[in-house]
């Protein structure tokens, strides 16, 4: 009798040897570099001379749109060529869509007031 329950228990926990079908993802989404060609970078902008504090960060914007609809971290589509003591923007995966315009703000902060600060914004300066 012991030895029955047993077996039925682990039948029970073994999911009775059937097997449910596996679930797709509906997306799948590449955590690496994003794909510069589908960006279309319409203007880049930023103040040429700034104090890159807390209190008067530096600015970058870049006003673009896509050719396909691609998700990217915001993040990953900035560089900055310069060593800088901080970047903030908006760190988390978005969806751009074809047909839309876009807008991204970021803002640096120094490692030294007096350095100059060169950035792209997907592969584009």
């Amino acid at each position: 009798m012991r030895r029955t329950f047993i077996f039925l228990f682990f039948l029970l926990l073994a999911g009775c040897g059937t097997k449910q079908p596996a679930i797709m993802p509906a997306l799948t989404l590449d955590m690496g570099t994003p794909d510069y060609s589908l960006f279309q970078v319409m203007e880049l902008s930023g103040e040429g001379e700034c104090a890159g504090t807390d209190v008067d960060p530096c600015m970058a914007e870049a006003v673009f749109k896509v050719t396909q609809e691609t998700t990217a971290n915001p993040m990953k589509l900035l560089e900055v060529q310069s060593t800088v003591k901080e970047v903030r923007g908006y760190n988390k995966q978005m969806t751009f869509k074809t047909g839309e315009m876009y807008t991204l703000r970021y803002e640096v902060l120094k490692v030294n007031p007096s350095d100059v600060i060169s950035w792209k914004f997907a592969g584009k300066e």
